[in-house]
């Protein structure tokens, strides 16, 4: 682990943390308010971080593999393959969760040939994408004259068509148009992700909290647009990314970052860890019924047992399971090399 930059790592880390609270708070529906507000904000900055987190990687191998980019078009072609495959899998498993898999598979294989374009062809992009996707996302809705919510679930046996529809403009949680601007703005940061700035972290960080009390403050006027997805929302987790990421930075330039070795490590095997917690949250959802009073001690084995679990096989084995089978997909690892 030494070799490897530790703010990708630890970005990945918290996100993959701040999942397993947003999908255990549903066993804890006895709340404050604030508590609530809290959780809800823990819930909105997992998923585009994970793509931004995804851009960086992305960026990574296309920038090392300048002179063969074909090898990384493939690469990321089989990687978002299996996690669209692993999504629609998990998605038969019976847990309570909103999976974000295969969004996050079609999001590698459409985003990563357009990182080829350039750093202003991607600024551009990205641009775009975050002002005109609530739009756009609308207008293929109503072309297409969608029902709404989970149409599309897997348990109905959707066409391949209504699933492409939900994954990018129509599911109720994520879209891969919401999710593209991360992923691209994630790419234009390998040189913060290298050696981050402090002061660029700090600066993320204020802006971040300041653009947030204000997107809070608009959220809460009459008629406001909150739904998931539109421009208000992808601002409020632009500016949750914004303070997170530039948390991360600091934590690594500063000594305090070593009690954030846990959570580093876990970003190193969070696919596996988050297939681990489905697994968990479909035996707890066995019955089909969620408790109406507080279930800590579920809660506990969702953040603390699973995160305790990935972080054992992280520090101590080392490679996730599925990240070794997908590095073996794509010839990144050879069964004849020592694990």
């Amino acid at each position: 682990m030494n070799s490897r930059w530790p703010f990708p790592d630890l970005a990945r880390g918290v996100a993959i943390v701040a999942m397993l609270v947003a999908h255990a708070q549903v066993l804890v529906p006895d709340r404050a308010a604030g508590v609530d507000e809290l959780l809800g904000r823990v819930n909105d900055v997992a998923s585009p971080l994970f793509a931004l987190v995804m851009g960086i990687s992305a960026g990574v191998m296309i920038e090392r593999s300048a002179s063969r980019p074909r090898s990384v078009l493939v690469h990321n072609l089989v990687r978002g393959v299996v996690l669209i495959g692993l999504g629609i899998w998990l998605e038969t498993w019976g847990s309570w969760v909103a999976i974000v898999l295969a969004m996050l598979g079609c999001l590698l294989i459409l985003g990563t040939p357009l990182l080829l374009l350039g750093r202003r062809g991607v600024a551009l992009i990205a641009l775009v994408f975050f002002v005109l996707s609530p739009m756009f996302n609308t207008a293929v809705r109503r072309a297409v004259d969608w029902p709404g919510g989970y149409y599309a679930d897997i348990a109905n046996d959707p066409s391949v068509g209504d699933l492409l529809v939900r994954w990018f403009v129509a599911d109720p949680h994520y879209r891969v148009t919401s999710l593209l601007p991360f992923f691209l703005v994630g790419s234009l940061l390998i040189a913060y992700a290298r050696r981050p700035d402090p002061w660029w972290s700090a600066a993320g960080v204020v802006g971040g909290a300041g653009t947030q009390l204000v997107v809070t403050a608009l959220r809460t006027r009459p008629g406001a647009d909150t739904g998931s997805g539109s421009s208000l929302d992808l601002l409020h987790d632009a500016s949750l990314v914004a303070v997170v990421l530039g948390l991360c930075g600091l934590a690594v330039r500063m000594r305090w970052a070593r009690l954030l070795r846990p959570i580093e490590e876990i970003g190193t095997v969070a696919l596996s860890l988050y297939v681990l917690q489905i697994a968990v949250i479909a035996w707890l959802n066995r019955d089909a019924a969620i408790p109406a009073a507080n279930d800590w001690g579920g809660f506990a084995l969702i953040v603390l047992g699973v995160g305790a679990a990935g972080w054992a096989w992280a520090h101590w084995v080392g490679r996730g399971p599925i990240e070794w089978f997908t590095g073996l997909l794509t010839r990144r690892y050879r069964l004849s090399r020592p694990l």
